[in-house]
């Protein structure tokens, strides 16, 4: 019985995003995720003086505030 490595390659590409995506997915339900995504938009808001960035910034960091640990609101 012979191997196909092209198989087994797509495989272990497959486990390695799907491993990826879990990850993405726990991480997006953290509240910390979100306050370091807020704090960085208002730091990038800051810096090119948009204070569009800084409201959504600050939307961001609320709502990593709100967010319970491991759990939506």
């Amino acid at each position: 019985m012979k191997l196909n490595v092209a198989v087994l390659l797509s495989v272990v590409k497959e486990d390695k995003m799907t491993k990826a995506v879990e990850w993405v997915k726990s991480r997006v339900s953290e509240p910390s995720t979100w306050a370091a995504v807020g704090a960085s938009v208002v730091g990038l808001g800051v810096l090119t003086n948009i204070f569009t960035l800084v409201l959504i910034g600050v939307v961001l960091g609320a709502l990593g505030f709100v967010l319970k640990e491991k759990g939506v609101l």
